[in-house]
């Protein structure tokens, strides 16, 4: 690992000292039990591979301070959690997030992976004035690795209210999808989504859409971080490249040019259509959006025109 990492991840608050990899993998466990009833093959596949690459990172502490903060801030509030977070289906089981990647295609590599050289910092947003309330419960040193940030946009609801919403939300309920749609601004007053990743979509498209229009291919940075890996890349290495052109560091860049170019040769893609391929995932890579995030923000604009309609007394809408 990174030096750099290595000495960040010393100052993490580490309650569970040696058996931290062993709480944690319990924990995530039990979680999937919740979250899937039957948990299937691809769940199980996903999860082991995250927590294999928790221990290559020697991050499992940080997993479980994150878990334990979270359950901190709902002692007053519920958190919304922004970001790549919401890509990594152990945090998912955890309870730091309410999205499930395996809906998004968002893999862990866009949160950590071996190319990581810092610690990531989770960031929490919680109602307007509930900040000051929620940051007696933490520490400098732990605040350290935890940023909390009101979000005027958030309905202010009891904690419980809101854990028992995401507690088996499907999101089918059409009248919710277009009134989220509609108070999502004027690109969504005349859409009627489907679907909650539809809802997702109608987001990212209307802060984005004049680079949608200029490269389709390009509206999520899962999609990009893709044609790498289907050209031979491995995602690690692809999220890399994209941290690399958001850097703007241009001997980082060259390294995984070259690197991407061998890996092509490789897959049998001729040396044109590769650079072509690379250079036009750093033109367009750092005007994209994560598309696990906005599945967040569907789901908790979702939620908020739920409560805002039923007024948190009706069930309709919640498959329990």
């Amino acid at each position: 690992m990174d030096r750099t990492l290595i000495e960040e991840l010393q100052e993490v608050p580490d309650p569970y000292g040696e058996i931290a990899c062993i709480v944690l993998q319990q924990r995530a466990i039990d979680g999937a039990r919740r979250r899937f009833q039957m948990i299937g093959d691809e769940a199980k596949k996903r999860l082991l591979a995250e927590f294999q690459a928790v221990l290559s990172t020697d991050t499992a502490k940080l997993f479980l301070f994150w878990s334990d903060a979270v359950a901190r801030i709902g002692k007053k509030t519920y958190s919304f959690i922004p970001g790549t977070a919401n890509c990594s289906l152990l945090a998912y089981c955890l309870g730091i997030t309410q999205v499930d990647p395996l809906q998004t295609d968002s893999p862990f590599e866009r949160w950590l992976n071996g190319y990581s050289r810092h610690v990531p910092v989770l960031l929490a947003e919680v109602p307007c004035g509930k900040r000051e309330e929620v940051l007696r419960f933490f520490s400098k040193r732990e605040l350290a690795f935890l940023t909390i940030e009101e979000n005027r946009s958030l309905p202010d609801l009891p904690p419980q209210q809101a854990a028992s919403f995401f507690n088996g939300q499907c999101y089918e309920d059409g009248e919710i999808l277009r009134q989220a749609a509609a108070a999502a601004g004027p690109a969504g007053r005349d859409k009627w989504p489907k679907t909650i990743g539809e809802l997702a979509d109608l987001l990212a498209i209307g802060r984005y859409a004049e680079l949608t229009a200029e490269a389709p291919g390009f509206l999520y940075q899962e999609d990009g971080v893709g044609l790498l890996v289907k050209a031979g890349f491995s995602r690690a290495q692809a999220e890399g490249a994209r941290r690399a052109f958001a850097r703007h560091d241009e001997a980082e860049i060259g390294f995984y040019k070259s690197t991407f170019l061998q890996a092509a040769w490789m897959a049998g893609t001729k040396k044109d259509e590769a650079e072509d391929a690379f250079f036009a995932f750093g033109r367009h890579i750092n005007f994209t959006v994560c598309r696990a995030s906005y599945m967040a923000m569907a789901q908790y604009l979702y939620m908020a025109a739920f409560f805002s309609e039923k007024g948190g007394k009706k069930e309709k809408g919640l498959c329990m």
